[in-house]
Order: C-alpha cells, then structure tokens, then sequence
C-alpha cells in the first residue's frame, strides 16, 4: 500500500550519521552513494540536513577498520635476469634458448643445437658485410673545382677563412660594376 502526503514525510527519520551506522558504512561512503544515484528515493532534503528511511535490512555497523587483504601466493618465475653467471657467455646462451622457446616454440633438442646456429648467423652476417664493403663502387674524381687565379685575393692568407671579403674587402671587389645602383624614379 502507497503512503501519501504526512505518512510519508514521516518515514524519514534518520540523520546520515545514523543511516551510515544501520547500514554498516561510513558517513562519507553514503555521501557518495547519494552522489551516483545508489540511494535515490532514500533520502530527502530538508533544508538544512538530509533524512533517511530506515533501511529494509538494516547489517551490523563495522567501523573505518575493514581488516587486511590476504598476500598475493607470489610466483617463482625463475632468476634469469639477475642470476650470478659466472660469465657473459652462460648469460648469452640462456637469453637465445629463452628467445628461441618463446618465438618458434622449439624442442629441447633443437635447442640443444642453438649456439652452433647463432655461430653460423654471425659468420653470415660478417660474409654479408665484407661483401657489401668489396662490392661498392669508386666513387669518381672529376678534378679540383674552378678557382680564378686572376682574383687579387688569391693565394693570400685571407682565401683559406671562411669571410676573406670581410677581412680585406678591396681584394674582392667587382671592378667592372658601378659601386652605388642607382635608383630610377618614375613620376
């Protein structure tokens, strides 16, 4: 049966504090259940605090202390990588039967058969690079680039810097060239 008008009003009797104690949460824990919608048509506004329903099932209050998790079991997944090898070479090995099992997913006795194969790869790759270096073509001389000796600045201290016309600007100036342009106006 509905209950309308005063008979409803009055059904909200708790505070959030004493809401919080019959549902076993904390104070802020229901504020956040009125935040996402979780307590809709639980609780109204009275101006000044909210009021609560009494809750159907009301549990036993539990406190902030909710108790400690269980450890995590923790699983030995080997000591490759910060394993005391006596030298690279033992490192390396276990590293390429580690590869090799995890990308084609090997056998025992193929892996057996891994240093032998990686000796083999290396001896190919230096063929391939020595082949490589043998093979490229000389690169072609076409002389030494054009230099106008008749430049009065050549042969001077000043033609081996970078801005030789900074340093000595009448060695390199046109001799053929008006030396101020001038401009042409149009009316």
């Amino acid at each position: 049966m509905m209950k309308t008008g005063l008979e409803e009003l009055e059904q909200y009797t708790l505070t959030r504090s004493q809401y919080a104690k019959r549902i076993g949460k904390t104070t802020n824990a229901v504020r956040m259940m009125m935040r996402h919608g979780k307590l809709l048509g639980e609780f109204r506004f009275d101006g000044s605090k909210f009021l609560f329903k009494d809750p159907k099932r009301p549990r036993e209050y539990k406190g902030q202390y909710h108790g400690q998790r269980p450890p995590k079991r923790k699983i030995n997944r080997g000591n490759h990588e910060n394993a005391n090898y006596p030298n690279e070479a033992f490192r390396n090995y276990n590293d390429a039967k580690k590869l090799a099992a995890l990308k084609y997913k090997v056998d025992r006795e193929t892996q057996e058969l891994l240093p032998d194969a990686i000796k083999i790869a290396k001896k190919n790759k230096v063929e391939r690079r020595e082949k490589a270096i043998n093979e490229t073509k000389p690169r072609k001389h076409y002389g030494t680039p054009l230099i106008n000796l008749s430049n009065a600045g050549y042969g001077s201290y000043y033609q081996t810097t970078r801005n030789p016309d900074r340093l000595e600007p009448s060695n390199f100036k046109p001799t053929k060239r008006p030396t101020e342009i001038k401009k042409k106006y149009y009316w």
